[in-house]
């Protein structure tokens, strides 16, 4: 069953907000083609085609995108074959599952629009930690801020 879900990014994966923005929007949608490998998620589960996954870093979201193809286990080759090619350093360290997006609905936000811990926990009654479960009503609620946010901001002289 589709679901959605928030990701968490360490500071060993990204140190700023910003640096998870730029990846999203060049390497996952170009680079990687939409695959996205991932550490444990505990409580997580299978994320199936049509999910969708809001990307976060230090507790602000900065984007989201469509399930393609179900999450899953790395298998040992695609273990080996990501040292091989990233020469063992931390984009493959520790990635244990796969997930793949559609790229095209790959939506990274504009500074001004990211929505913040306070504004998801407004909606969600939850805090941005861990793999964050949102209920189907409450994803209209997040994709309404980025659009207030920036009617806000193109509404300016």
């Amino acid at each position: 069953m589709a679901k959605a879900v928030c990701f968490p990014h360490s500071d060993d994966q990204f140190e700023t907000p910003n640096e998870l923005m730029e990846w999203l929007d060049y390497s996952l949608r170009n680079t990687h083609r939409g695959y996205y490998r991932y550490r444990k998620a505990p409580g997580l589960g299978r994320l199936e085609q049509g999910s969708i996954v809001f990307f976060y870093k230090n507790k602000l979201i900065v984007g989201s995108a469509v399930v393609e193809k179900n999450s899953r286990p790395l298998e040992q080759v695609e273990i080996e074959r990501c040292d091989e090619i990233h020469g063992r350093d931390d984009d493959c360290a520790g990635m244990e599952n796969v997930v793949k997006f559609f790229t095209n609905s790959i939506w990274v936000w504009d500074e001004h629009e990211l929505v913040t811990e306070e504004e998801f926990k407004e909606i969600t009654k939850k805090n941005l930690q861990n793999y964050v479960t949102i209920n189907p009503d409450e994803i209209l609620k997040l994709y309404e801020i980025v659009a207030r946010k920036r009617g806000e901001m193109e509404s300016r002289p």
